[in-house]
């Protein structure tokens, strides 16, 4: 921006008993004010995950001064993130070359890009999974230049939310004879931290299986309703609480 100033002199003078105005006019000065003024923001494709899912950040640098910054470093902590080399991609929204340079410092990513033009628009992304499983993650991100003074941006939290039911299969004996009682058991583990619905099984049973006629199948000890398509068991149970488990007995006996 260019302001411009100018002086204005008036004065009177006597000519042969004539008192004379005149106007003069000082030359024009011209300032260049210049205003340096970054502004970042961060995203995020998702703001609940689970374990060693992939986030993808996106930074969007705006120049909203009027003259260029030079030598810009941003720092994003990346604290329980792991960067997916290769995968930090940038553009300028003026088609400028700005390939921007990047280290790993004590899990901050440091990015570093040499100019940016006033109104110019610098978009960068980039992957990280997340690792250690933690419930919630908040990111501080900085910027700095060499016209500006280091500020930190908004912080964006992430939180851990998932159910993830594990099954694990076993049987009272590994070795049985005919029509002797026999129990298989399906473990069931909700692993996440969200509670799981109506969650349906599906039990391929031996052919030669016969369920037990008083207690053919209970959860937790506890009689439940199911339907046996042939050989194969199907039910469903209501709810699996976060960070809980469950046992189905499926009781009977080969017969043949």
């Amino acid at each position: 921006m260019e302001i411009k100033s100018m002086a204005k002199i008036n004065y009177s003078y006597d000519l042969n008993g004539v008192v004379l105005q005149a106007t003069t006019n000082s030359n024009i000065v011209k300032t260049e004010v210049r205003k340096f003024d970054l502004l970042l923001k961060k995203l995020a494709n998702q703001e609940i995950y689970k374990p060693n899912d992939v986030i993808t950040y996106t930074l969007i640098l705006f120049n909203n001064g009027n003259y260029k910054n030079t030598n810009i470093i941003i720092n994003d902590n990346l604290l329980n993130q792991q960067l997916i080399d290769y995968s930090i991609n940038s553009i300028s929204l003026f088609n400028n070359e700005i390939n921007p340079s990047y280290k790993l410092e004590n899990d901050n990513l440091i990015i570093n890009i040499n100019q940016i033009q006033p109104n110019e628009v610098i978009i960068i992304s980039y992957n990280v999974i997340i690792i250690n499983n933690p419930s919630l993650i908040t990111t501080k991100t900085s910027i700095t230049s060499k016209e500006t003074q280091a500020k930190e941006i908004n912080s964006l939290s992430l939180k851990e939310g998932f159910a993830e039911i594990e099954c694990i299969k076993t049987v009272s004996d590994e070795i049985t004879f005919l029509n002797t009682d026999l129990t298989y058991i399906l473990k069931l583990n909700n692993k996440g931290n969200i509670n799981a619905y109506n969650i349906e099984v599906f039990d391929e049973l031996p052919v030669t299986f016969e369920l037990d006629n008083y207690n053919p199948i209970s959860i937790n000890n506890s009689p439940i309703d199911y339907v046996l398509d042939n050989n194969i068991l199907k039910l469903t149970i209501p709810l699996i609480e976060a960070n809980s488990s469950l046992n189905i007995k499926i009781n009977g006996q080969i017969t043949k």
